[in-house]
């Protein structure tokens, strides 16, 4: 028991501050990126500094579980309310930018009311394959990880200023995805 209670403290005073520990966001690159109308944007400084962010990867032409992600992550917008666009910002962002263009992106968020508070993101290839890894949203077997087709179908969402971050699956009930969500951004 004593040792549960000097770890419950330890983790206590790391909680509260008393020790400086590294953001998780730290080790987020900060590559430019565009998004659907063309903005160019920074990924860190733009988009999760001091904000809470929910990313997913996809691209437009997807013919597998991109669709249902993207409508599944639209019912969690309408559940997080008012605070998305202002504390909280959805990022779609594509695994293959060389077709997805600003203007294929802006059709495809046109295809879900293109919602406020929600960008969806093109690049380099390699700085959204870094952000990806950065995310964690990658398989570990590097044939299937390789594959499009089977790309992780996960949500990675954060609070920057919190420093507290976690990954759901993207196709997950929208009311339980919202709640976690909401547990992290409080």
């Amino acid at each position: 028991m004593k040792i549960v209670d000097n770890e419950r403290r330890k983790f206590l005073r790391l909680a509260n501050g008393t020790k400086k520990i590294a953001k998780q966001s730290d080790r987020f690159a900060n590559h430019p990126l565009r998004n659907q109308l063309g903005q160019d944007v920074n990924f860190y400084t733009d988009l999760v500094r001091n904000r809470i962010t929910i990313v997913n990867f996809f691209y437009t032409h997807c013919e597998g579980i991109c669709l249902p992600t993207t409508a599944n992550l639209l019912q969690v917008h309408k559940r997080l309310g008012p605070r998305v666009g202002k504390e909280i910002l959805f990022l779609s962002m594509s695994l293959e930018p060389e077709r997805d263009t600003p203007a294929k992106l802006h059709q495809y968020a046109s295809m879900f009311g293109n919602p406020h508070g929600w960008l969806f993101l093109t690049g380099k290839y390699e700085h959204l394959e870094e952000l990806r890894y950065q995310l964690g949203a990658y398989d570990l077997d590097p044939i299937i990880d390789a594959d499009k087709e089977q790309h992780t179908g996960l949500v990675t969402f954060g609070n920057d200023r919190s420093n507290r971050w976690a990954a759901l699956p993207a196709l997950m009930d929208a009311d339980g995805l919202a709640r976690s969500i909401r547990r992290i951004t409080r």
